[in-house]
């Protein structure tokens, strides 16, 4: 079995990423966040959740990117209420 390929990118010194997926009720939460020890004038992120079927991982179900103008972190936090009820966990 193999999983999607990731591309490395250059990430500036010091800044960090923090992923959390999680589940609540019948929802997947997708929660990312992004800080450095200084501020940066913009930055984006992107991300979204799939799921594993049919020999693949890219069963992509929800999306979100963020932006953020002057800061020194950010987060990008959205769900995904399953169709099922999440009965399959």
């Amino acid at each position: 079995m193999s999983g999607p390929l990731v591309a490395p990118m250059l990430y500036p010194s010091g800044c960090g990423l923090s992923v959390w997926v999680y589940q609540d009720g019948g929802a997947i939460i997708s929660s990312s966040q992004t800080s450095c020890p200084y501020n940066f004038s913009t930055a984006d992120m992107d991300s979204w959740l799939g799921f594993y079927a049919w020999f693949s991982y890219n069963n992509q179900v929800a999306a979100k990117t963020a932006y953020s103008g002057p800061a020194s972190s950010f987060t990008n936090t959205y769900g995904y209420w399953c169709a099922n009820g999440n009965n399959t966990s």
